[in-house]
């Protein structure tokens, strides 16, 4: 049974956004049914650093696209990334360290509220307007490259690609949660 469920409260309005939202939580519901079992508690230790990669894939599309369209709020939106990252890998160790026992409990009780908290009272509050906010990795309908990725100081071509398949390897690990 997952410890945490998505919910439209949870929704920024960018799908992709949303969308590696619901890929986190999915990821951390992976974490706490492994962690619980003494048998597979070692396969969820090994996951967490995956795990946090992830989370911090994230943070750098979230201040990506922060950074043309919100771009007042970037720089403290940055900092409070910053310090998640060490709360993320503080509760990590401890869950690490923990064993079978409590491992499950810190993922509940530390990991579960740290990234509700965060995507409820922060980042929906980001992407909140009275105007849509518009999906960079749409294909620019004139062709070409995607001029509004360029416009966003986000790679395109080439390297826009890498970025998305390490997005995908990123997803593929979660996948495994």
């Amino acid at each position: 049974m997952p410890i945490a469920v998505w919910s439209e409260e949870m929704s920024c309005g960018v799908e992709y956004i949303d969308r590696q939202h619901r890929d986190l939580i999915d990821g951390l519901n992976r974490l706490f049914e492994l962690a619980g079992s003494p048998q597979t508690y070692p396969e969820a230790v090994g996951e967490l650093d995956g795990f946090i990669r992830h989370v911090k894939l994230h943070f750098a599309e979230e201040e990506a696209f922060m950074k043309t369209f919100a771009p007042e709020g970037l720089e403290s939106h940055a900092v409070l990334h910053e310090i998640l990252i060490e709360q993320l890998t503080d509760i990590a160790r401890d869950t690490a360290e923990a064993g079978p026992t409590l491992a499950s409990s810190f993922i509940e009780h530390g990991m579960v509220p740290w990234l509700a908290e965060h995507i409820v009272n922060v980042d929906t509050k980001i992407y909140a307007g009275d105007e849509p906010i518009p999906d960079l990795r749409k294909e620019d309908r004139r062709g070409g490259e995607d001029r509004r990725m360029a416009a966003a100081g986000l790679p395109t071509g080439p390297d826009r690609r890498g970025i998305e398949r390490r997005a995908d390897m990123g997803r593929r690990v979660t996948d495994r949660f």
